[in-house]
């Protein structure tokens, strides 16, 4: 039994003491006791959501980040007023649309391969590691690009690239807990 946050009641979940310890909080922390009982795969099929329409997606938009970031990259460091001694940036521009990138194929690894993994972790990932995080890896993303300091580029770079790890580290966390 996990207290939900919202209607403090007790929710009900299968083999929930032997949850690891991040995807028991996702589960707390998720809107009502219905969220966290409701599967990927329940929500699918409720919406009826197509394998092909889900690998369309899948295929085109983290594809998408890394093409705009790398082309971005590309004209940074053709124009000499951008990369006249600061190749430290190019990282920068990259590990930005890998980041998003990355998050994209989780929540597809989570819709077409974990089906019987709760939603709530779905939208956990899809709220805070697309739209929360990523808008604010964004928007520091450019005061950083346009700043003259190259620690600054680096440093920032291995942040992204720790935040690139941290979702591969709760993607394979879930897929160990929930694949088949």
């Amino acid at each position: 039994m996990a207290p939900s946050a919202s209607t403090g009641q007790k929710v009900n979940l299968k083999g929930y003491k032997t949850l690891p310890h991040a995807i028991q909080l996702v589960t707390m922390m998720s809107g009502t006791s219905s969220a966290s009982t409701l599967t990927i795969g329940d929500q699918n099929k409720k919406f009826k959501v197509s394998r092909a329409l889900t690998w369309m997606v899948v295929i085109c938009i983290p594809a998408t980040f890394i093409a705009i970031t790398s082309g971005s990259a590309y004209r940074m460091y053709n124009k000499p007023i951008w990369a006249a001694g600061f190749p430290s940036r190019l990282p920068v521009v990259l590990m930005l649309g890998a980041y998003l990138a990355v998050v994209n194929l989780a929540l597809g690894y989570l819709t077409l391969y974990l089906p019987q993994a709760p939603f709530a972790v779905w939208k956990a990932l899809d709220d805070v590691g697309l739209r929360l995080i990523g808008l604010a890896v964004i928007l520091i993303s450019g005061p950083v690009l346009l700043s003259a300091q190259a620690w600054l580029h680096i440093i920032w770079a291995c942040l992204l690239g720790v935040l690139i790890a941290a979702i591969l580290a709760f993607c394979v966390c879930l897929a160990r807990t929930y694949s088949k």
